[in-house]
């Protein structure tokens, strides 16, 4: 209200660009001053519509005063208001101006759209229309009785800047929100895998040693069994213990199935699990400032590996890097068939992943843990330690290596090495 008294307008609304519900490129009303917003809901005007006043100053970037009763001063002369707008502004004044455009349009706005699609025969509006695209993305309407002065529009045009950059601010939180909620779905269901792979080594443990004992009482039964007389009155009571020891050891094997479930394994191109993974947590990187930048040897040849399992890895790596980086940096990935520099283990029977961040690096007593079970440095809150640890156990798994490299000041390096297809190795070390 305070805007409407200062300008004194008696309507002041603003409409804004969308697509209508045939798909075409529209203005529609999304907010107003001393309008009713059922009658600003109903304003929908097609871009298309050369001869509407508003959706010229939408495409034309100029502003527009209409005059009541005076057709002959208004800037444009081929005016025809839409019925919805007559609603809004009445036998008033009012003057038009662009909300300035931005470039975060949703791409479905601009995709194919070009100045000269609308204003074939309005040479100067082409001669403005130096970019191709939308120069506004809605416009800015103020209408009353008394006439308006040019000192007004240039003050209205002030306040299309400033809802231009509202608007801008508004859709960064939104971008943010999401990522927000991108990133806790995806730490979720890292936690979940990470509790899973705990629960699992803690079930193998336990069934492992009691496996152990439970084959010595197997053998002794055994034995107790083949010696007793077929009539002893022992003999029943040893064939039923016999009889439960095996079920329990049939229950334990079972156990360290479950807790041992063996990946899915197919060939797998080790550069497009990379893309995908970083497709993933893009946003959020460049969100902090993160630059990513990817080297791929396009000439690395498919390995067996569960898809699923890399890109759980490469996602804990990525993240941790980017919790390493909190005022930005870069962070650089890379795959190759490993060199001697990269680790003397690997070379040339691996296919290396390298993963690079700028952050502060880690301190030689850290780095020593950084693979044991519910270490973290990020405290109770952002990690649960169990990260690196399955990271590790499903490199392990794929018969493979992790290997960090830092020095504090100079960031890290995480190296994933994985056993490349052996008819490959003649080849490498050629």
């Amino acid at each position: 209200m305070r805007l409407a008294e200062h300008l004194r307008f008696e309507r002041l609304f603003v409409a804004l660009l969308t697509l209508a519900a045939n798909g075409e490129r529209a203005l529609q009303g999304a907010v107003g001053l001393n309008v009713q917003q059922e009658s600003l809901a109903r304003l929908i005007i097609s871009l298309s519509a050369e001869t509407e006043p508003l959706a010229r100053v939408a495409l034309t970037g100029r502003a527009l005063v209409h005059v009541a009763g005076r057709p002959d001063i208004v800037d444009q002369p081929d005016e025809n208001n839409s019925d919805a707008l007559q609603a809004l502004v009445g036998n008033s004044n009012w003057v038009a101006v662009p909300v300035p455009y931005l470039p975060d349009l949703p791409p479905q706005l601009l995709e194919g759209f070009t100045m000269s699609t609308w204003l074939d025969g309005d040479q100067a509006a082409q001669d403005q229309a130096t970019s191709g695209l939308l120069p506004a993305r809605g416009v800015l309407v103020g209408a009353r009785a008394p006439a308006i002065r040019s000192q007004e529009v240039v003050l209205l045009q002030v306040v299309a800047g400033q809802v231009g950059a509202a608007l801008l601010g508004l859709e960064a939180v939104q971008a943010a929100r999401l990522d927000e909620l991108e990133e806790g779905r995806i730490r979720q269901h890292l936690f979940e895998s990470e509790k899973l792979a705990a629960t699992g080594r803690l079930t193998a443990s336990i069934a492992h040693e009691i496996n152990n004992p439970l084959e010595a009482i197997k053998n002794a039964l055994y034995l107790l069994v083949a010696r007793s007389a077929p009539d002893a009155p022992q003999r029943e009571l040893l064939e039923l213990a016999q009889r439960e020891t095996e079920r329990v050891s049939r229950i334990i094997r079972q156990m360290l199935g479950v807790a041992r479930p063996s990946a899915s394994m197919a060939l797998t191109d080790v550069n497009r699990v990379v893309q995908e993974t970083l497709a993933l947590v893009e946003p959020q990187l460049r969100r902090r400032q993160i630059i990513p930048n990817l080297e791929l040897d396009t000439m690395l040849p498919p390995i067996m590996a569960s898809a699923d399992q890399l890109k759980q890895v490469f996602l804990n790596l990525f993240l941790n890097a980017r919790d390493a980086m909190p005022r930005g940096g870069g962070l650089l990935i890379q795959t190759r068939i490993a060199q001697m520099h990269d680790n003397m283990l690997l070379a040339d029977k691996y296919l290396v992943v390298r993963v690079r961040d700028d952050g502060e690096g880690i301190p030689e007593d850290i780095r020593a843990r950084m693979f044991e079970p519910f270490f973290s440095t990020k405290g109770a809150r952002r990690g649960t330690g169990l990260g690196l640890w399955v990271c590790q156990e499903i490199i392990r798994s794929h018969g493979g290596q992790i290997h960090i490299n830092s020095k504090v000041g100079k960031g890290a390096t995480f190296l994933v090495g994985l056993p490349l297809p052996s008819e490959c190795w003649a080849g490498a070390s050629a």
